[in-house]
């Protein structure tokens, strides 16, 4: 049995779900199904560390446990059926099993475990599940039709969105993929949504400037062999613009951004594209640097001189310091919830959905 449950897990395909509903199952066979981009490379179970990342479990029974293999701080949320259950769930280092859902009345249940943390903060590998009081696994849920690849930045990764104060120090506790505008949108668009956004990367250099850049990451995460994204939103470039060593070359900057456009065209051949200036980044600092103009600047370039109509701007309003309430001066829920509303607006017009 246990080698049946891990082969599942193994060939478990992409799928999405929305944890405030259970849609209608399909006729699909019996599998885990996941929202978000996740690592299938590995046979002794998938890997997750992309923030809002979703593992779907829709099974008969009263009880559902997994085993995790973790490595660093991640968190998740966990819903049954539809409906928060408890505080986020933190699972520890190293391998183990963990009662996800317990005592529930017998039928049919939906159980969705949310990845509130981005990959810099660990990686968690699903082993096992098993129903203790006996149980089988159904069809997951319906797939959403809409889908939307989103990349970005902590402006998108939910960083520090729990702090109390400005100048609280990040941890793990404090980051929430589930209040970041990439989420919401796709909760408001119904969409399936794998965001890939890490805190501190950039087009071509980073803050701090140690590691790889975004792209780097990108290419390693590759998508499932039949998934298109219909909308690709890009908010980059406020890392770039960091006080490390003056300001960048902005045509580096700018031959790098367009590499990153062609990588995410190549993915989706017929998504339309937004390159978006992100809400972070600002003329006013660092001095001298004219962050905002020149990234303006570069992504309207890129739209205009490839004579692409699926390829779009967009710009976020800039953050104020009343919006900077997360920790580290990162922005807030109020504020994440606002961007939301603009870049759910945008996509929905681009894409027709109404």
């Amino acid at each position: 049995m246990r080698r049946v449950l891990l082969l599942l897990l193994a060939i478990a395909l992409f799928t999405a779900c929305r944890p405030a509903a259970a849609p209608a199952p399909t006729s699909e066979p019996p599998r885990i199904s996941y929202l978000g981009r996740v690592d299938v490379s590995d046979p002794g179970g998938p890997r997750l560390s992309w923030g809002g990342t979703q593992v779907v479990v829709r099974f008969e029974g009263t009880a559902l446990s997994l085993t995790l293999a973790e490595r660093g701080e991640s968190r998740y949320e966990v819903a049954i059926d539809g409906a928060p259950a408890g505080e986020p769930f933190a699972p520890k280092e190293g391998t183990h099993t963990y009662p996800i859902a317990k005592g529930l009345p017998p039928g049919v249940h939906v159980v969705v475990l949310t990845r509130r943390t981005e990959p810099k903060v660990g990686v968690t590998q699903l082993r096992a599940f098993a129903f203790p009081d006996g149980g089988r696994l159904l069809a997951p849920p319906a797939e959403p039709a809409r889908r939307i690849e989103l990349l970005g930045d902590s402006e998108m990764t939910g960083y520090g969105i729990e702090c109390a104060t400005p100048a609280a120090s990040f941890s793990a506790e404090t980051e929430n993929a589930t209040k970041a505008y990439p989420s919401l949108v796709a909760r408001t668009l119904a969409a399936d949504a794998h965001v890939l956004a890490y805190s501190g990367k950039g087009v071509y250099r980073n803050d701090p400037p140690e590691g790889p850049p975004f792209a780097t990451y990108y290419r390693q995460a590759v998508p499932p062999a039949a998934w298109r994204a219909n909308v690709v939103w890009i908010a980059l470039g406020g890392n770039d613009y960091a006080p490390h060593g003056g300001p960048p070359d902005r045509e580096v900057f700018a031959a790098a951004y367009r590499e990153l456009v062609d990588l995410a065209r190549a993915r989706s051949p017929d998504a339309q594209i937004v390159l978006a200036v992100p809400a972070g980044v600002s003329d006013a600092y660092p001095e001298g640097f004219a962050a905002r103009t020149n990234v303006r600047a570069v992504v309207s370039s890129i739209a205009r001189e490839r004579g692409d109509a699926k390829l779009h701007v967009a710009e976020l309003p800039e953050a104020t310091e009343a919006d900077r309430t997360g920790c580290d001066e990162h922005t807030g829920a109020a504020f994440q919830a606002k961007l939301a509303s603009i870049a759910a607006a945008k996509i929905a017009e681009i894409a027709g959905w109404r």
